[in-house]
């Protein structure tokens, strides 16, 4: 019984060695050899001690995992440094607008087809930046002139030919803000009128032309429907531009490809966009075309990996990313523009946005503009040294750095209000991976099936031979005992 315990004894310390073995085949020096690429860290004047930022350019985000695991910096002894891997933030003025309802307001009932109203500020008001008509109706277009009166009753014209509308039958905008310019004035009045018919704009006198079968053409005109204006309430705003706490910095990133094609069946314009895999937040459509108002979508494209060329375009799965509007309105005075779709950051390289004509012509495109995030890797350098970055590796883990000293540093840093030192990456350079020769190679033995087979079946053979030997045992004490 004795042996038998010394054997088990023997196949738990094999099963302990094992995975001890395996437990390490992913140690830092087997991380390093596995990394294709490098880059040296340019840094300005290495003389003392600092914390230098280096931000992750195109190239690095063409070649690294999602997470950005495979990333490794070495000084020039090549040791490993220890990194903190961020976001690059700065801090951006917003402009944030302060509204309050007018109040005083009188009423001129006897001007033909408007309204003539009007009201002064409170003693406490701030001057206004410019008034908004709040109103529940749709399908309108009023013009509206804006006075100034001072003490002595006398009027100043501030806006002439101002302009509020709701095209909901025909386009998806809406205008009820004045802007006003500066003045001291605390008293005012607004004369609100329906347009004339030179004043009709050009959005609600809609042509189309027909033709059908029977080369019949057939006119339809659309006019705005006449009714009494009704106006809710009045309300003055004013704007001022407060900083912000720090905000996730983006810059423009340079797009591989991009191609357009027109889906007349589903009636799309269909922009095909190919990146370095950078960390995408959002697209600018670069277009000639104006007073438009068209429904976009975005997808991501999961080609698939035995797909042999750079960019495949076979057996794609799109993905719905974001969903907005793209829209632009250039006519005299009225001046829209909304040309940009966010959607959260993306690391995939394969986009295509799908913009729904309807019945309406494609838009002309021009070139399209990818934003994005900026990562950035934060270490301590000492004085005199060199550094440089090693990255692209498919089975590479996080690295797992004592960064707490370095963490502190930086804080201490922000509360300061002290920059960190920027510095940036050199070309990359393909790297010669030699793996020496070892009494164990590691990384064949985790993926070799031969060798974990093997491996299982001396345990298997040693506990057949135990069993029988137990047998044995086993029979020679029941003789015994029967005897």
């Amino acid at each position: 019984m004795k042996w038998i315990q010394t054997s088990w004894m023997f196949i738990w310390a094999m099963s302990v060695c094992s995975g001890s073995f395996l437990s390490h085949l992913h140690a830092e020096d087997e991380a390093l050899t596995l990394l294709g690429w490098e880059k040296s860290i340019e840094i300005l004047n290495n003389e003392q001690e600092e914390i230098i930022a280096v931000p992750v350019d195109s190239e690095v985000y063409n070649e690294t995992q999602q997470g950005l695991a495979d990333l490794r910096i070495v000084d020039n002894n090549g040791q490993t440094v220890p990194y903190l891997l961020r976001k690059q933030t700065e801090q951006k003025g917003k402009t944030v607008r302060h509204t309050w309802r007018a109040s005083n307001l009188s009423i001129n009932p006897g001007l033909e087809n408007g309204l003539d109203i009007r009201f002064m500020l409170k003693e406490d008001d701030p001057q206004p930046d410019g008034l908004k008509v709040v109103t529940p109706l749709t399908n309108f277009e009023q013009r509206v002139q804006v006075y100034a009166v001072d003490s002595n009753g006398e009027e100043t014209l501030l806006v002439e030919d101002g302009l509020i509308f709701d095209y909901a039958q025909y386009i998806d905008i809406r205008k009820t803000d004045i802007a006003l310019p500066q003045t001291k004035a605390r008293t005012f009045r607004i004369v609100i009128t329906t347009p004339t018919a030179a004043q009709e704009s050009q959005l609600l006198d809609l042509t189309s032309h027909i033709q059908n079968e029977r080369t019949i053409r057939k006119t339809e005109r659309f006019t705005i429907e006449r009714r009494p204006f009704r106006i809710d309430q009045l309300e003055f705003w004013s704007e001022r531009i407060v900083v912000s706490n720090q905000t996730e910095k983006t810059q423009e990133y340079k797009i591989v490809d991009f191609s357009v094609s027109e889906d007349k069946e589903h009636k799309l314009s269909i922009i095909d966009i190919h990146t370095l895999r950078e960390p995408l937040t959002s697209f600018i459509i670069n277009t000639p075309s104006r007073n438009f108002s068209r429904a976009v979508e975005v997808f991501v494209i999961k080609d698939k990996v035995d797909q042999p060329t750079p960019f495949p375009t076979k057996d794609v799965s799109p993905q719905n990313i974001a969903s907005s509007m793209l829209t632009r309105i250039d006519f005299r005075e009225l001046q829209e523009e909304h040309l940009s779709i966010a959607f959260p950051s993306n690391r995939d390289s394969h986009f295509q946005i799908r913009i729904h004509n309807k019945d309406n012509s494609p838009l002309e495109f021009e070139s399209v503009t990818a934003r994005g995030q900026i990562d950035e890797l934060v270490f301590l350098a000492l004085p005199q040294h060199q550094y440089k970055l090693l990255y692209g590796s498919e089975d590479t883990e996080p690295a797992a750095y004592d960064v707490a000293a370095l963490q502190l540093a930086v804080a201490q840093l922000q509360t300061e209000e002290d920059q960190l030192v920027m510095a940036s990456l050199g070309d990359s350079t393909k790297r010669n991976i030699t793996i020496p020769d070892q009494p164990f190679n590691l990384q064949f033995l985790l993926n070799s099936p031969l060798i974990i087979g093997g491996i299982g079946a001396v345990l298997t053979l040693l506990l057949g031979v135990l069993l029988y030997k137990a047998s044995h045992l086993i029979d020679k004490d029941t003789s015994g005992d029967s005897t």
